[in-house]
């Protein structure tokens, strides 16, 4: 039974899609501050959303993920879920999830950032990132939406700076988060002969770049408090601390530390970050309620 949970979890990537129902669950805040049985339907519709979309890329990318050491035990390459059992697991959540949003907000504009999302992701980002590294782009820009779907489901519109601000946070933390994927795994992307950044730029070079936009992030970061994405002093402080500390956890494992493991260590610390700041202004929604 644990197996057969596992496996349905790793075809949902079950950790980024919560951590897309988060940002969603965030934007909503962000507007309306406010902690309403809304803002958790609409947190439930983006994972819905995430999680069917991850299912169907999932499907996609059985073939190639078939061919890499790091994703050829999976639940489908590996055999133990079925292509069909795939699409119709994946079908529903993306039904369940645009379902969820027509019903909570206030306009279709969530749903139809939802809908665009799976777009995004599954029409462009997939299927290119096998022919080229310019794939990056829409899945940047699918990985900005998840706090937008949040804000225009709280009844939020597109002229405030803040959301603006938060969507560029969100795409900034998502450019270093791919090529250090591209830099924990690169024998195994280069043995397989999909296209990544390092057929184009040295591993050295790579880790200079990753750590401009790792800077960028933390310099995006400190603007929390003049946007209003955080309220209290307290909150301030504990975001103050991690983007000072940004920079200098980067430096200390790309350049001082040995080995693959410490890329798959800053890709989970970056998450973390991002995952921190948008708990840290939820938790100040809470109290505010």
């Amino acid at each position: 039974m644990f197996d057969w949970i596992r496996d349905r979890a790793a075809l949902i990537k079950m950790p980024v899609s919560l951590m897309s129902g988060c940002a969603a669950l965030f934007g909503f805040s962000l507007y309306a501050w406010i902690l309403s049985p809304a803002a958790l339907w609409t947190g439930l519709g983006v994972f819905c959303l995430s999680a069917g979309a991850a299912g169907l890329n999932s499907f996609q990318d059985r073939v190639p993920d078939s061919l890499m050491a790091r994703t050829r035990q999976r639940p489908l390459p590996a055999g133990r879920i079925t292509p069909l059992e795939a699409l119709i697991v994946s079908s529903a959540l993306i039904c369940c999830g645009i379902a969820a949003l027509c019903l909570t907000a206030r306009s279709i504009a969530p749903s139809l950032a939802g809908l665009s999302a799976v777009i995004l992701y599954n029409g462009l980002y997939t299927p290119f990132k096998l022919r080229t590294q310019l794939a990056l782009i829409p899945g940047v820009i699918c990985g900005m939406l998840p706090p937008l779907i949040g804000w225009l489901a709280a009844g939020g519109g597109l002229a405030s700076t803040r959301i603006w601000y938060i969507m560029a946070f969100f795409g900034t933390w998502q450019v270093p988060h791919f090529w250090l994927v591209f830099l924990s795994y690169s024998a195994d992307f280069r043995r397989s002969g999909i296209p990544m950044i390092l057929d184009t730029f040295s591993e050295r070079q790579l880790k200079r770049l990753v750590f401009l936009w790792a800077l960028s992030y933390a310099v995006l970061m400190l603007f929390v408090w003049p946007f209003s994405i955080i309220k209290s002093g307290v909150s301030a402080a504990f975001v103050l601390v991690n983007a000072l500390a940004v920079p200098l956890v980067f430096l200390r494992l790309l350049y001082k530390a040995e080995g693959a493991g410490r890329y798959r260590r800053l890709f989970n610390y970056l998450n973390a970050t991002t995952l921190g700041v948008m708990c840290i202004a939820i938790f100040d929604c809470v109290l505010a309620t």
